[in-house]
């Protein structure tokens, strides 16, 4: 069990780095391997498969919704740069692609808080 505290404590902070120039991208993904790797290791520990799986789900569904959110950001920007009639269809598409992230999200989050109990022990 102490293993995978470590795993996923350094998987956490190195999340935190992102924002650092040149190896940031780097340090995130590292994150995200060890992170992984400690919810499968604790799903074996618990023999419970669900854990992995639903921390997998949710952290696809973070990803999903980032990257719907980024096409809502594209769309906000754009629509600033058009016509006004142009403008307002870009938008009300816009604010489709935002609300689709935000379920997404909350969808995310919430597979990711059904396996909290296990590895906040």
């Amino acid at each position: 069990m102490k293993e995978i505290k470590t795993l996923g404590g350094i998987g956490a902070i190195l999340g935190l780095l992102i924002f650092l120039p040149y190896i940031g991208f780097v340090l995130e993904i590292v994150s995200i391997v060890l992170l992984l790797v400690a919810m499968s290791k604790l799903s074996t520990y618990y023999n419970n498969k669900e854990i992995f799986n639903k921390y997998l789900i949710g952290f696809i569904l973070s990803i999903i919704s980032g990257v719907v959110l980024i096409i809502f950001l594209g769309s906000a920007i754009l629509s600033i740069f058009t016509s006004s009639q142009e403008s307002l269809s870009i938008l009300k598409g816009g604010l489709t692609f935002l609300i689709i992230g935000y379920i997404l999200m909350i969808m995310g989050m919430n597979d990711w808080k059904k396996v909290s109990p296990y590895y906040l022990i």
